[in-house]
């Protein structure tokens, strides 16, 4: 941990560095949370005062936080999905149509066929919603039970976008 977190700093006080790429923080893989934990930490430490764009892992970006994407034809959207199958044979795995569903609903609220959505904003609000927004043990193990289910991730997410306690 301490070589990811050295690394990274370095890296970010020598670099010209204006907006950071990261899964979005409704995740639940250890993994990105801890790099995200990681970056918030350094961006703290350093003063960073660049933008945050978070995109989709495994669970979609809730349409109202998309704030930028890629519009996508169908011809494209289709071929995305068969290229990643092609070259990352890690995730051949993942049923891929719950993903592209999720895009072609976004599309539908753009208007287009497809979008692939990213939500940018400024550190510091990133960094404020990272803590706001942190899943607790329970609602990852929710979200992971129902991974194929489109509509209950969407209304799951929804409910914690607006749950007042948070």
């Amino acid at each position: 941990e301490k070589d990811k977190y050295y690394s990274l700093k370095e890296y970010m006080k020598t670099s010209d560095v204006s907006v950071i790429m990261v899964p979005c923080y409704f995740d639940w893989h250890e993994e990105h949370i801890e790099v995200m934990h990681i970056l918030d930490k350094i961006a703290t430490e350093i003063g960073y005062d660049g933008h945050i764009a978070m995109y989709q892992v495994s669970i979609p970006i809730p349409y109202q936080m998309i704030t930028n994407g890629s519009l996508m034809e169908k011809k494209v959207a289709k071929n995305k999905w068969k290229l990643l199958k092609d070259y990352y044979p890690s995730q051949r795995y993942l049923k891929t149509r719950r993903f592209f569903i999720n895009e072609k609903i976004n599309g539908a609220v753009a208007s287009a066929y497809a979008i692939e959505g990213y939500c940018l904003m400024p550190y510091k609000k990133w960094s404020y919603n990272l803590k706001k927004y942190a899943l607790d043990d329970e609602e990852k193990n929710y979200l992971k039970s129902n991974l194929q289910h489109i509509g209950v991730i969407r209304a799951e997410l929804q409910r914690i976008l607006v749950e007042s306690k948070r």
